[in-house]
């Protein structure tokens, strides 16, 4: 009797042991995948800006420019978003 209300808690202590470490794997994971978000919308901005500079376009203020940035965000987000949904679909 001693022996399992000790195994229930080390099992419960376990449990919420494995919970914190959870909670911060996640967190750094978190971090990561913004960085390489961001580096990755950088690459797109330095391809959208050398596109501008080719015409002759201001790429800080020239609104079609500013707006092609504002699109590649957004349709990467939602595009990554998507896949990551289907992805938990067919894990699931």
């Amino acid at each position: 009797m001693v022996g399992d209300t000790a195994q229930r808690a080390v099992d419960a202590a376990t449990y919420e042991w494995s919970k914190d470490v959870k909670a911060e794997a996640d967190q750094v994971a978190n971090v990561g995948v913004a960085k390489e978000m961001g580096a990755k919308a950088q690459g797109s901005h330095a391809l959208i800006n050398q596109w501008a500079d080719g015409r002759g376009m201001d790429h800080k203020k020239d609104p079609v420019v500013n707006y092609l940035r504002d699109y590649n965000d957004l349709h990467y987000s939602t595009a990554r978003n998507q896949a990551l949904a289907d992805l938990h679909r067919g894990l699931s």
